[in-house]
C-alpha cells in the first residue's frame, strides 16, 4: 500500500517489453513510445510486426523513438489518481536514464501548478 493508503499501479513505457502475460496479471499501465518512420509517427503497437518491417524497408532508414510527452504522462497519471490510485512515486532507473523521467518530472510540475494542494506525482 502506498503511504496515502490508497493502492499503487505500475507504470512503465513501452520500451519494457514484459509479455503480455505479466501486463495483464499485475495491471501494468503501458505508456507507449512515439516510434518515427520517415515523415510517419505511430504508437508503439499501433503497426503490426509485419507492417512495422514492411514501413522499414520502404524507408531505407533506421526507424527513431522518442519518449512519451508529458501530456501523455499527465493523462495516464491524472486517471489512475481518479480512480483513487495512490500518486507515482519515483521510476525505476530505466526511466531516471532515459527521457521518460524527463516526463515524469513535467508532469508532476504541471500536476503541481494546476493543483498546488494535492499530492504531486513522486518526490520533489
Amino acid at each position: 500500500m502506498a503511504r496515502s493508503g490508497r493502492k499503487i499501479s505500475l507504470v512503465t513505457d513501452s520500451s519494457c517489453d514484459l509479455p503480455l502475460h505479466l501486463l495483464e496479471r499485475f495491471k501494468i499501465v503501458v505508456v507507449p513510445l512515439v516510434v518515427h518512420l520517415g515523415a510517419d509517427s505511430y504508437l508503439d503497437g499501433e503497426l503490426s510486426t509485419e507492417e512495422f518491417w514492411a514501413k522499414t524497408a520502404e524507408e531505407r532508414a533506421a526507424p527513431q523513438t522518442s519518449q512519451p510527452s508529458v501530456g501523455t504522462f499527465e493523462e495516464v497519471f491524472e486517471g489512475l489518481v481518479e480512480r483513487g490510485k495512490a500518486a507515482p512515486d519515483l521510476p525505476a532507473l530505466g526511466w531516471y536514464l532515459r527521457g521518460g523521467f524527463r516526463g515524469l518530472g513535467g508532469a508532476r510540475e504541471a500536476r503541481t501548478l494546476r493543483h498546488p494542494h494535492r499530492e504531486a506525482y513522486g518526490h520533489n
